[in-house]
């Protein structure tokens, strides 16, 4: 993926802005997913135990790739992460500058 992606200072600061509530979305998301997992009656407490920790590993992962490296210079891909998880939306984008906007368009698929 390029780094020249064309993202303008206000970009960074607007996506600076939603960081916080991207995280607290994605933990949201995360322990709900743990939650059920826990919840499944068609697994033993051992097994149950080992896929949690497994679980919790992945989130904890994804959590680092997503929030722990939050620097302008990797805004693209820290964009790209977002998009995968669902996070960054399209009434979100459409608050972009509009070369980031045709950006994403071009490089990323359009979600809901």
């Amino acid at each position: 993926m390029s780094t020249a992606a064309p993202f303008e200072e206000r970009d960074w600061k607007y996506l600076s802005a939603l960081r916080e509530g991207f995280a607290e979305e994605f933990s949201r998301r995360a322990n709900h997913e743990l939650v059920a997992l826990l919840r499944r009656e068609d697994m033993s407490e051992s097994d149950k135990r080992i896929a949690a920790r497994r679980l919790s590993e992945d989130r904890q992962s994804d959590f680092q790739g997503l929030f722990g490296d939050w620097r302008r210079s990797t805004m693209n891909m820290q964009v790209f992460l977002f998009r995968k998880h669902g996070l960054l939306r399209d009434d979100h984008i459409s608050a972009l500058s509009e070369a980031a906007q045709k950006y994403i368009e071009q490089h990323f698929e359009k979600q809901h």
